[in-house]
Order: C-alpha cells, then structure tokens, then sequence
C-alpha cells in the first residue's frame, strides 16, 4: 500500500468532520448487516478503481473529490417547514444527514421559502426512509416530505413571468409613475 494513501487517510482522520460519513457508514453496515472492515474494504476497492490523486502533507484538502466519477441525478423533493417554523438551512440539512443518512455534500438545491423547502437529494432513496422523513419533525413541524414531479419545472418555465406593477405616482387610481 502506497505510503501517500495511508498518510492521506490519517491526515483526513486527524483534520476533517468526519461526523455525518460516521453516521452514514453506521447506518449503511447496520442495514445491510455488514461490518465496518468489510465496507472499508469495498471502499478501498472503489478508491484503487477510481484513484484519487496522492497528496503530500502540506497539500490542502479542500480539492479532494471522494464521490464516484458520475454524479448521481438528483430528485427534489419539497419539505413542509420554512422560515415562518424558526428553522436554520443548517437544522434542516443536520436532520437529513442524521434521520436519512444522506451525505451533506450531497445535498443539491436548497430554496427555503416562507412555508416550505424546496431540496434535491440523490436518486434511490429508499421508501422505508422516505416515509420516516414524512414523520420526522424539527421543532415540532413535520417534515411532510414529498418528492416533485420533475414536469412541474418544465410547467412554470413555460408560464408567462408577472410584472412588478409600477409605483402610483399621484395616489390616484390609474395613475401610474413613468
């Protein structure tokens, strides 16, 4: 085994948030009643097919791409909690990686509106959490997760924009500011 490898990996051990790919490995060796070693060995596996290039110590991490060469596609879904319940962008992506395992760098979209928040997560969500995530709550909000239909952005992408009315200069109706 390469000397860089394994200096890259104790380097990744000792300085990053390792936290959510902790829980995810958790979830995923539990599910599948797997152990750790063996899904470190599929990793590595993965890591020898796709190799990431080596590092040196004083080489910053920032730059490193662990996912696989092809990203997967990626499905929105709308979340029933906004703005109006008190919740952070960062509460709500904490609950995903927590609740659904999902990778937080695998979160794409995030649009939180007033009443709602529009996602994409990766495809191949399993229905099993799916509907967990319909029941989770953040602050006593269901989440009432529910995935959209892709068609609905070809719709209101071919729907005429409103205008901004412009201001009345005079307060009169039907007078308007040039």
């Amino acid at each position: 085994m390469d000397d860089r490898f394994r200096q890259t990996i104790l380097q990744l051990i000792q300085n990053e948030d390792l936290d959510s790919q902790r829980a995810l490995i958790q979830q995923i060796t539990a599910q599948f009643n797997i152990g750790a070693i063996d899904f470190a060995a599929a990793l590595l596996h993965l890591y020898q097919v796709n190799p990431v290039p080596p590092l040196t110590l004083n080489e910053p991490l920032e730059h490193l791409d662990f996912s696989s060469p092809t990203q997967p596609e990626m499905i929105r879904y709308r979340l029933e909690i906004g703005r109006k319940h008190s919740v952070s962008k960062e509460e709500i992506k904490e609950t995903l990686v927590q609740e659904a395992g999902v990778d937080k760098n695998m979160i794409g979209l995030f649009e939180m509106r007033h009443h709602f928040t529009l996602i994409e997560l990766p495809e191949g969500m399993p229905s099993d959490i799916f509907f967990h995530l319909k029941t989770v709550e953040i602050k006593n909000h269901k989440l009432h997760i529910k995935r959209l239909d892709p068609s609905t952005d070809k719709k209101r992408q071919n729907l005429p924009k409103r205008r901004k009315q412009r201001p009345i200069k005079s307060g009169k109706p039907g007078d308007i500011a040039e």
